[in-house]
């Protein structure tokens, strides 16, 4: 392990087109993504919301809005999704696997499954699969927690436990 203390780790999609964004925004640089994950926040969402009143291209002089968008806590983890339309993206088909889990229905039983504890009132909330972290923000975490997500993730290519995991990462990470 040759990390130093002050190493950024970033996350990418596979794709980073404007039309399968969740939110309206757009998608940070390399850049600003890097200096943003290495302030006190440690943590930076690859997509910055728009809406804030600027136009494209015109940035304020300080970046306020760190992440996507926040969310209430209490109905975050009643998230749910009944299916997914995107099983195909250009010519790649994703692999096929059951969207739903029924045991890990809504979000709260994927977390507690996971070991993953939320803040209490509000969560940040990162979505667009793209985003950097300060390693120390990762290392707050056990192994046991990031084993867990990774064999939940397994399942399959679109499935409704890599939905919580975006909704999980800006919360799991942020200082």
């Amino acid at each position: 392990q040759n990390f130093e203390k002050d190493d950024i780790v970033l996350f990418l999609k596979d794709t980073r087109d404007p039309a399968l964004l969740h939110l309206k925004g757009y998608y940070r640089s390399l850049e600003s993504l890097v200096r943003i994950a290495s302030s006190p926040q440690g943590f930076a969402c690859g997509v910055k919301q728009r809406g804030n009143g600027y136009p494209p291209g015109n940035r304020p002089l300080r970046e306020y809005i760190m992440y996507s968008a926040y969310a209430s806590t209490p109905k975050l983890v009643e998230f749910q999704m009944g299916g997914y339309k995107r099983l195909k993206y250009g010519n790649v088909t994703v692999k096929h696997a059951n969207f739903k889990n029924g045991q890990l229905t809504p979000m709260k039983k994927w977390l507690e499954a996971m070991s993953i504890t939320l803040p209490l009132n509000l969560t940040a909330l990162c979505v667009g699969g793209s985003f950097a972290v300060a390693r120390n923000q990762i290392y707050r975490h056990s192994l046991p927690m990031y084993e867990n997500i990774e064999q939940s993730l397994t399942r399959g290519d679109a499935i409704i436990e890599s939905h919580y995991a975006e909704r999980t990462w800006a919360g799991l990470f942020s200082e």
